[in-house]
C-alpha cells in the first residue's frame, strides 16, 4: 500500500521484492545508530520471519514502512501496536542519504496512521534526538519518548493495525491458555511424585 508519494521519493507498506535489500542493510548495519531507533534489534533471523508474517498476512501486529527514491530502498521504518500504543522498532536511512528529513518524515508517517487508529506512540532511543522533541514527544526515563496524540484524524488512510479490542482479546486468550497450561502441569504425575518426595524428606 502506497503511503507517501512526492516527487523522487515513495513510501510504501513493505512487499516482497523489498525484503532483500533491507535485509541487506539491516545485515551490514549499514543504517547507523544516528537512525537507528530501538530497545531490542531482532537478529537477522527474526527480523526476515517479521517481514514474512507482514508480507504473508499472518502478522497484522507489525509493519515495515519501505523508503525509496527514484524507486531504489534508501530507508525503512519498523513498528507493532500494543494495546493501544504504536511502538516504532527502528527508523533508518541509508548513510548516504542522512540530513534530507527522511528520518523525521518516517516519524511523522507512523503518527499519522497512529491518529488516524486512535492510538498514542512511543520509541525508545539511546541518544539525543532534537526532531523528535519537535515533533512532540516527551523524554521519559532518559530514553523513552512518548507522543500523545492531539484527537487529529487522518482522512482516507485504511487501517493497517489489528484495533485495540482485538489485541486486547487475544492477548487475553493467550493468558488464559498459558493459566490453563500452567494448572495441567501442576496437576501432573511428575509434580506430584515430586512434592511427595518432599514430603518424605
Amino acid at each position: 500500500m502506497k503511503l507517501y508519494n512526492k516527487g523522487k521519493i515513495t513510501i510504501s507498506t513493505i512487499e516482497e521484492s523489498d525484503k532483500e535489500k533491507i535485509l541487506e542493510y539491516f545485515s551490514e548495519n549499514d543504517f547507523n545508530c544516528s537512525y537507528e531507533t530501538g530497545a531490542l534489534r531482532p537478529s537477522n533471523r527474526q527480523f526476515l520471519q517479521i517481514m514474512d508474517d507482514i508480507i504473508s498476512g499472518k502478522d497484522d501486529e507489525s509493519n515495515v514502512f519501505v523508503l525509496k527514491k527514484n524507486g531504489e530502498v534508501i530507508g525503512y521504518e519498523s513498528m507493532f501496536v500494543e494495546y493501544d500504543i504504536l511502538h516504532i522498532g527502528h527508523i533508518a536511512v541509508k548513510s548516504s542519504e542522512r540530513g534530507n528529513g527522511y528520518g523525521k518524515l518516517l516519524t511523522k508517517l507512523a503518527i499519522l496512521v497512529a491518529e488516524n487508529e486512535d492510538r498514542d506512540v512511543a520509541l525508545y532511543c539511546d541518544h539525543p534526538n532534537s526532531y523528535l522533541e519537535k515533533l512532540g514527544f516527551k523524554t521519559k526515563d532518559r530514553i523513552h519518548y512518548l507522543y500523545k496524540r492531539k484527537g487529529i484524524k487522518s482522512k482516507g488512510l485504511k487501517r493497517l493495525f489489528v484495533k485495540p479490542e482485538e489485541y486486547s482479546k487475544r492477548k487475553d486468550e493467550e493468558m488464559k491458555k498459558e493459566v490453563d497450561r500452567f494448572k495441567k502441569f501442576l496437576d501432573s504425575d511428575i509434580v506430584k511424585a515430586i512434592l511427595r518426595e518432599e514430603e518424605e524428606k
